[in-house]
């Protein structure tokens, strides 16, 4: 079948007319769903105004229970019970877990934080008083004492603490979970040149987590933390040239950074090669 999500840009389209000429052709059902209150025009006049459709507008997510209700009728197949549906909040987390097991599962070329640590640390003299921020020091400490241990150092321009913050924001580890919060470290993190806070600003950017879905800004920081050796930002970087998102759709260009990643270790990355 077909499903029209029905907007002012979809009306325009005329490449949109002949796809539905082709759908209507091929006998399959159309079903349209209005999400702006706009008056049917060229082809879709013809082959829209008389068959099914529902008004969304203006709140398109209420309209979503009647939506699968008529995809199920026209394919002629089952409702499924609201119990087997995967709701929305779900499937956050299912995309959520798939990126941690991406993370998990990839080598990454040492980041400029983790050598810029190193540095600071080696600085400083053995007897010398001065402190700096050491993340070895957290082993031992409950997630509140992290959080206030971080946060010192971070509001005095740590990038290292700055992204440990993020990430405790992120997953709700000490503080209450928010992704809001979590951007704001990243970035503070990442405009200091951090791959890891760069990848997951890119990230937040590219799922809409914490800030407005942006695949132009989550390029931008896919790329930063990529062209630092990242194999994760190297490969998202891939995948949006693959797919155009953010970007020209260019599969040259996707190659280059599957390669990159891939050489790394990506499996994501080596089945895309």
């Amino acid at each position: 079948m077909m499903l029209v999500v029905f907007s002012d840009s979809f009306n325009n389209s005329r490449q949109v007319d002949r796809e539905i000429e082709l759908a209507s052709e091929d006998r399959k059902p159309i079903l349209t769903f209005r999400i702006t209150d706009d008056a049917f025009q060229g082809a879709k006049k013809y082959y829209l105004k008389n068959i099914n459709w529902i008004d969304a507008f203006p709140n398109p997510k209420e309209s979503f229970g009647p939506l699968l209700t008529n995809i199920c009728r026209l394919l002629g197949i089952e409702e499924p019970t609201q119990k087997t549906r995967v709701t929305a909040d779900k499937e956050i987390e299912i995309v959520r877990e798939e990126r941690k097991q991406t993370d998990a599962g990839v080598t990454t070329v040492p980041t400029s934080a983790t050598t810029r640590s190193s540095t600071r640390r080696k600085a400083v003299p053995a007897n010398s008083t001065h402190e700096y921020f050491d993340a070895s020091l957290m082993d031992s400490m409950s997630d509140a004492e992290k959080i206030a241990y971080l946060r010192k150092w971070a509001v005095q321009g740590d990038s290292d603490a700055q992204y440990k913050l993020g990430e405790m924001y992120y997953y709700g580890n000490g503080v209450e979970e928010d992704e809001a919060e979590a951007v704001k470290w990243y970035r503070k993190a990442a405009e200091q040149g951090h791959a890891d806070a760069q990848y997951n600003l890119g990230g937040m950017y590219h799922l809409g987590w914490g800030v407005e879905k942006d695949y132009v800004e989550a390029v931008e920081w896919y790329r930063k933390a990529a062209e630092q050796g990242h194999a994760n930002a190297q490969y998202y970087l891939g995948n949006m040239y693959d797919i155009g998102y953010g970007v020209e759709e260019d599969e040259v260009e996707a190659v280059k950074w599957y390669r990159k990643s891939a050489k790394q270790g990506n499996k994501e990355a080596k089945k895309r090669l």
